[in-house]
Order: structure tokens, then C-alpha cells, then sequence
């Protein structure tokens, strides 16, 4: 109270060209203290009868707590935004638990059943086929019974790591239990899917898993069907590939059969 304006401005220099100017200035302007005090402040200026400036009228007003108010609001917004994140991620946790295979990492069956109907019903609107590839390990139990189940797990893992390195864009590949895979792809025709089923086989017979000094090798027996030639609902499809695949298990292990070759059992040719 009782000091020049000019003074008291100094401690907002960088602002009282603009605050002293001849146009009129609203502002928020902080007040070092301990704790800090903020004001608004608006600046009239006021003219004479010529409209020569001759003063200005200054009201202050203390907006301290206002400003307090909107700090809490803004810290409570911070911290609900880091919550929304982390439930945001948790859901995506809780969804991916929900359709992955724990020890793979692959799709599991309940995610097979519901992506294989919704892609049956895209290609039935749009007029592609879609193949599936029905996958099982030949002679699983004897490395279980030989080695133990850790090494068994090691060997899906390594299985399941081959077919995500072979799977197209589009596809999907699913644990579907036990030592049991499949591999959905959409698009496609029964030979192509054929040549990649040979071309994932042949790579298997090459693996070799590292487990306790030993150098553990696979077999795979495959069975191969396709919408809408050999089914046109999830489960008809389904059962098909199965159908190939244990008759290519019949046939020797280590084959690939497509549905179509049942029917002539001489066909089926050991790749």
C-alpha cells in the first residue's frame, strides 16, 4: 500500500511494458511468497476530455484459492489418466490370458472357435476359401516318458515358435490341446496351403531342440481341409482336417493329407 505502481511491477518485469500499456490488460500474476499468492489483475487506462492517458485503474483479485482448486483438479486428472492407462493395459492382459495359450503363447481353442466363424462368414460374403491345417506331433508321449514333461514343453514351444515364423499375415495359428496345433489360413487355395504345410513339415525335420545335452527331434502328421469344399460350418471343417490327419498318421506319421485323398488312400505319397 502507498507504493508507485512502477515499483511494485518490477517484480514482473518481463510483463510491465505490457501491463502498463494503453490498452486494456487482463493477466494472472503470481505473488512470490511462501507460500506463492496469485492475483488477476486487470488494467483499465483512463483518459482525460483531450483522450490524453492520464492514469489507469487497477483491480486486483486475489485468486489463490481458485488456483489451488484447479491444481488438485489437474493432479486428480493426472492420476485418473495413469489409472485409466493401467486398467487400459490390465484389460489388455486379462483379454490376451483369455485367447493365448499360456505355455506357447499361441491363440488357444476358444479363440480358434470364435475367429474361425467369423472368417468362414467374411469368405461366404466375399467368396474366397479358407484352409485348415490340422497339426499333431508323432510319438509326443515317448519323449514325455523318455525326458519328461519339460522337455515335452520345450519341444511345443519350439513348435509353436516355427509356426508363428511361418505364418502369413492373415493367418492364425492355435494351440488346439495336448500336442495338438492348427493353423487357419484364409484366401487361399488347397494347394498352396499343401506346398506351405510340406514347406513347415520339412523345417520341423530339421529342428532340433537343445534340452539337458540332448538334441530332441519331431515328427509332424498333418491334415488339411478347406471351406467351403469340404465343410461349411467350423465344425465340419474342423473335423475334416482331423479326419486327414489321423489317416495320415495311419499312413505312416510324418505325412500331410488333405480330406480329399481319403477317398483314394493309394494317393497319399510320403513327403
Amino acid at each position: 500500500m502507498g507504493r508507485n505502481a512502477s515499483e511494485v511491477f518490477q517484480i514482473w518485469a518481463e510483463k510491465s511494458d505490457s501491463l502498463l500499456a494503453g490498452l486494456e490488460t487482463p493477466s494472472e500474476l503470481n505473488i512470490p511468497h511462501n507460500p506463492s499468492r496469485y492475483v488477476d489483475l486487470r488494467v483499465t487506462p483512463l483518459f482525460d476530455r483531450k483522450q490524453r492517458l492520464s492514469g489507469r485503474l487497477m483491480i486486483f483479485r486475489d485468486i489463490t484459492d481458485r488456483k489451488q482448486v484447479e491444481k488438485k483438479l489437474r493432479d486428480a486428472n493426472d492420476r485418473l489418466q495413469s489409472q485409466l492407462i493401467e486398467i487400459g493395459l490390465l484389460q489388455s492382459k486379462l483379454r490376451s490370458q483369455a485367447i493365448r495359450d499360456p505355455l506357447t503363447n499361441l491363440f488357444n481353442r476358444r479363440y480358434l472357435e470364435e475367429t474361425l466363424d467369423r472368417e468362414l462368414a467374411r469368405a461366404a460374403r466375399e467368396g474366397y476359401s479358407v484352409c485348415v491345417v490340422m497339426m499333431d506331433l508323432d510319438h509326443f508321449k515317448k519323449v514325455n516318458d523318455t525326458y519328461g514333461h519339460e522337455a515335452g514343453d520345450h519341444v511345443l514351444k519350439a513348435l509353436a515358435n516355427t509356426l508363428a515364423e511361418q505364418s502369413r499375415r492373415g493367418d492364425f495359428a492355435c494351440r488346439f490341446g495336448g500336442e495338438e496345433f492348427v493353423v487357419v489360413m484364409p484366401n487361399i487355395g488347397i494347394d498352396t496351403a499343401f506346398q506351405r504345410a510340406e514347406k513347415l513339415r520339412r523345417s520341423l525335420n530339421s529342428l532340433y531342440v537343445p534340452y539337458g545335452g540332448h538334441n530332441l527331434t519331431v515328427t509332424i502328421s498333418m491334415g488339411i481341409a478347406s471351406y467351403p469344399m469340404n465343410g461349411e460350418t467350423r465344425e465340419e471343417v474342423l473335423r475334416a482336417a482331423d479326419s486327414a490327419m489321423y489317416a495320415a498318421k495311419k499312413a505312416g506319421r510324418d505325412h500331410i493329407l488333405m480330406y480329399d485323398q481319403l477317398e483314394a488312400p493309394h494317393t497319399a505319397i510320403k513327403t
